[in-house]
This record gives structure tokens, C-alpha cells and sequence, in this order.
């Protein structure tokens, strides 16, 4: 079985965001971590083969066993990865939510005829969104905490449920 593990920092995606720096700093530590730890449990399942990118300027693909394909920029990133998730049995994306990068990659891994081991794209469209989310939730009869969607730098009604919560969340906090 071959498994594609795209993570998007380690793996190249930075290219996408900056082409100039390398990436650093803890998104890459954790994004390190996570794509290392989960290529070492792939890969200890017999008959299995991790393949993965690997962001060219970083300093070596880490200990993880698979194979690499170096990524120079974001052109031959896409390219990449869509042939790795093509030739692959699964692929699994991890990337962040902003900018919708964790949306973009896995609707490109079934674009480029790959089976997602992580969400689809509907999940991810709806859950990207924590209002969204409440709102769907709360429709399909879910207690969810009341809430408030604010545009950029709006304040909160002094009469809504949340303000009169966070005035008890303040004034409990001081006691």
C-alpha cells in the first residue's frame, strides 16, 4: 500500500505563503512532529510505503523512513503533489486552516484522482468556520454555547448574551 503525507509546511507549502525565507519557528517544529510521527506509524505497518515532500531549503527530511521529493517552489509543488495523490493508495493533508490552504490541497488530491485519508472538502468547508460550525450544529438540535459573529473590530452589544458573560467570566475571575 502506498501512502502520500503531505504536510504543508515541511512539505513545501511555504513556497505558497513565502518564497523568500525558510520556514521556522514552531509551525515547522510542530508540522515536523506530526508529518514525522505519523510516517513512522505508516510505515510500520507491513507492506506499507510513505512517500512524502519535502521543502528543499529545510535541512533534511528528518528520520522518518519513506521516500522524499524535493519541492523548489510553488509551481512544482502542485505538480508534485498531485501526482504523488494520484499515485498513491491514500494520501493524507495536513496544512493549516487560514487562507484555506488545508481546503485547497485536499480538493487538489481528489482533483488529481486520490482517496483523502483526512477530511473532505465539505468537512472541511464547514468546519474551518467555528460560527459555521455552531450554526450547523445547533440546527441539527446540539447544545452549542451561544454566540456572536463580530466583522473586524466591531464591539460587543452591551446587551447580548455573550457581553453578559463575559462580565461574569471577569468579575468571577477576580474574586
Amino acid at each position: 500500500m502506498r501512502i502520500f503525507v503531505f504536510e504543508f509546511i515541511t512539505g513545501g507549502g511555504w513556497h505558497s505563503i513565502d518564497p523568500e525565507p525558510t520556514p521556522s519557528g514552531s509551525l515547522l517544529l510542530e508540522g515536523r512532529a506530526m508529518v514525522e510521527s505519523i510516517a513512522k506509524d505508516f510505515a510500520a505497518i507491513e507492506g506499507t510505503h510513505v512517500v512524502r515532500l519535502v521543502d528543499a531549503r529545510l535541512n533534511g527530511d528528518g528520520d522518518s523512513p519513506g521516500e522524499f521529493k524535493a519541492i523548489l517552489g510553488a509551481d512544482e509543488l502542485r505538480k508534485q503533489f498531485a501526482d504523488a495523490a494520484a499515485n498513491a493508495d491514500f494520501t493524507l493533508v495536513i496544512a493549516p486552516e487560514f487562507d484555506d490552504h488545508l481546503l485547497d490541497f485536499a480538493e487538489l488530491a481528489i482533483k488529481s484522482g486520490g482517496t483523502l485519508l483526512s477530511p473532505s472538502p465539505g468537512f472541511i468547508r464547514l468546519t474551518a468556520n467555528k460560527h459555521r460550525t455552531a450554526q450547523w450544529l445547533a440546527n441539527a438540535r446540539v447544545p452549542v454555547p451561544h454566540g456572536l459573529l463580530l466583522s473586524p473590530g466591531e464591539t460587543v452589544p452591551d446587551d447580548s448574551e455573550t457581553n453578559r458573560w463575559g462580565r461574569f467570566a471577569r468579575c468571577a475571575a477576580r474574586r
